[in-house]
């Protein structure tokens, strides 16, 4: 399945989440505006890309099990349907942003597609527990998870390869582009698994595929004020 979609938004820079990404105690999710968590009326858990990178695992989801209040359920193994459900509300009432786009997929009862969601493509989770639906509408009744790509002060890039038994495979590459008044930056990533064969004979192999590519750019036309759009896809 693939999932296409651009947004574009202008907004005053000085509320804009790219500044204070790198900073864990800083959410956005939860008032629109950047603050500190400390000092939020929501609970809320951030796991910040120093924690994505040590533990490794390849689908986010997996992340979100570290989560309070949060069950995570799978109909098999890595690549089988996905559901989050926070504080036992339904999955559909789930909300989820991949940098600012809201991404509930309409074709599953606009239930989150989290076995779509490539760990490597994240810098930052931000998970809001509790009914979010005065900011964000009926989908927030269990709460909102936001997915921030890379977020770089400067321009950089980086790749990644790996493998492993039973056909697995993955690699990724991102990059940035950071200048005065432009940012652009951007990340692909594939991974897959031949599986295996639990009935030990020929049948089907429990193995998947994931694919996914982000793209957001923005510009600051005037002192306060910036133009930015952002994009993504995934499949599996």
């Amino acid at each position: 399945m693939i999932i296409p979609i651009l947004l574009a938004s202008i907004a005053p820079a000085a509320i804009t989440a790219d500044s204070v990404t790198s900073q864990s105690d800083i959410i956005v999710t939860a008032s629109r505006v950047p603050q500190e968590k400390e000092k939020s009326a929501a609970s809320a858990t951030v796991i910040d890309k120093k924690a994505i990178e040590r533990l490794g695992d390849p689908l986010l989801y997996s992340l979100l099990r570290l989560t309070p209040s949060a069950a995570v359920e799978t109909s098999g193994p890595a690549g089988s349907f996905a559901e989050v459900r926070i504080r036992g509300a339904e999955a559909n009432h789930t909300l989820l942003f991949i940098d600012g786009i809201r991404a509930n997929d309409p074709a599953s009862n606009d239930t989150p597609r989290f076995e779509l969601l490539n760990a490597d493509l994240a810098s930052r989770l931000e998970v809001v527990r509790g009914p979010q639906s005065a900011l964000w509408g009926s989908d927030a009744i269990g709460g909102v998870i936001a997915v921030n790509g890379l977020a770089a002060d400067t321009s950089t890039y980086a790749a990644s390869v790996e493998g492993g038994s039973f056909g697995f495979a993955r690699s990724a590459a991102s990059g940035a582009l950071v200048s005065s008044n432009v940012r652009v930056e951007g990340g692909v990533a594939f991974q897959r698994a031949t599986g295996i064969d639990s009935f030990n004979g020929k049948g089907d192999k429990d193995g998947y595929r994931n694919a996914a590519a982000r793209l957001r750019g923005s510009w600051t036309f005037a002192p306060g004020f910036e133009l930015g759009a952002s994009g993504f896809s995934l499949s599996g």
